[in-house]
């Protein structure tokens, strides 16, 4: 059993994380994993990156052997073979890292406020997925995945019949607690929440650094002032 971490927080109120990718707002608002892939072949779909062959099993074929914009995409896209399948531990590799990224980016914040605002965008982005666009290209690779994970949100039967591997087919919760992200972080048993799981890796990170500190830091007073009383004559 992973061992259980005390929970600390170190959020800053109010500070909003804003910069963050649509990928990485989809964890936070702890959309489920096989949505989350979803939002990833839509946006290389929409741009002649790939090309679904099957659902069940998944199945792609990617279409140009150009770098993609985004190192998320490269990572993505490293998560298949050269037959278009599933690679299961890169996979979950992929996810891993996108969990290690957004705890950093969120190690001070305020998780609440922070949700609230990538809500509101979300809708945004709800919003501007019904419209028709003729200026896709121009694009950037985050506005293209923010209009990808609003059109998997305005329609649940999009790209919903996914055959994944089991240790990314269900929710955020059971990938945090599975063997696949044991590495990444050690989570409270029945609790897989983004608040929690970072909060509880910083506060034992930065227990363990205070008590190196403090450590190094009481060795070099006390040998300081055992010379000075040694200089001194003091027995």
């Amino acid at each position: 059993m992973p061992p259980k971490l005390l929970v600390g927080t170190f959020q800053v109120e109010g500070k909003v994380i804003e910069d963050l990718h649509p990928i990485e707002a989809a964890l936070l608002l702890e959309l489920p994993l096989p949505r989350i892939v979803a939002i990833m072949l839509d946006g290389l779909k929409e741009q002649k990156i790939i090309d679904i062959i099957s659902k069940d099993p998944l199945i792609i074929n990617i279409l140009t052997s150009q770098k993609a914009q985004h190192e998320y995409e490269e990572l993505f896209l490293s998560a298949f073979n050269s037959e278009g399948e599933v690679l299961s531990g890169i996979m979950a590799d992929f996810f891993d890292k996108m969990l290690k990224s957004l705890q950093e980016k969120l190690w001070d914040a305020d998780i609440e406020a922070t949700k609230t605002f990538y809500r509101k965008k979300l809708l945004e982005a709800q919003e501007e997925a019904k419209k028709e666009s003729s200026q896709e290209s121009s694009r950037s690779s985050s506005s293209r995945y923010w209009r990808s994970y609003g059109r998997i949100e305005n329609d649940p039967i999009y790209l919903s019949a996914l055959a994944l591997p089991l240790e990314i087919s269900g929710g955020y919760s059971n990938f945090m607690q599975s063997a696949a992200c044991y590495s990444g972080c050690f989570t409270p048993a029945n609790i897989g929440t983004v608040e929690v799981c970072h909060s509880a890796c910083h506060n034992a990170c930065h227990s363990a650094c205070h008590q190196a500190c403090h450590s190094a830091c009481h060795s070099a007073c006390h040998s300081a002032c055992h010379s000075a009383c040694v200089s001194g004559g003091a027995r």
